[in-house]
């Protein structure tokens, strides 16, 4: 890790960002997965968007990131602000207005609410290319809102097979990875 990444994800970590159960991890996922289009659906306080984002530096991609709350968007860099936008993650229009028709690395960490979460799955992991991966946060202590729904979601679509696991260890709400693969 170069020490300006470094830098910018401890920075991250001094704004309540939980730096090895949260930041570092997220930043090792996406930086493995060689993405080029990355997708954030709920940027919080922008702890997951500067892992996000140092990775898409390392490895040359593209972040863009949406949520309902309009402050969101204050806390990101100026640089991530074009590449933002004020609305649900689950608003059939959203990949059109960020110009996303495939998504090599999905994270979404939103409204934790079963129908939601459908709508989220039902609209993003379409558009999910072969080999991509779909990161879920807190799918442990939200099993009904979260991964009860991407169980669901993969029961429902066995044109692919899907590769799903969660990560305990440190991260104690859980992070769900999920894989689309080629039958």
């Amino acid at each position: 890790m170069k020490p300006e990444t470094f830098e910018r994800l401890t920075a991250a970590s001094r704004h309540g960002c939980k730096f090895h159960a949260e930041v570092l991890p997220l930043y090792n996922l996406a930086r493995e997965s060689g993405a080029k289009v990355i997708v954030e659906l709920g940027t919080g306080h922008g702890c997951s968007t500067a892992s996000l984002c140092a990775a898409a530096e390392d490895i040359g991609a593209t972040v863009y990131s949406a949520d309902l709350n309009p402050k969101s968007g204050d806390r990101l860099p100026d640089e991530m602000k074009e590449r933002w936008f004020n609305s649900s993650s689950w608003d059939p229009s959203l990949p059109e207005k960020m110009g996303v028709t495939e998504v090599d690395f999905l994270f979404i960490d939103t409204s934790h609410k079963a129908p939601e979460t459908a709508s989220e799955l039902a609209l993003w992991l379409p558009l999910l290319k072969v080999g991509g991966w779909a990161v879920f946060h807190d799918t442990l202590i939200c099993r009904d809102g979260v991964t009860v729904p991407i169980e669901q979601y993969i029961a429902r679509h066995p044109e692919f097979d899907w590769q799903w696991q969660e990560q305990v260890g440190s991260h104690k709400f859980g992070l769900g990875l999920l894989r689309k693969l080629a039958k």
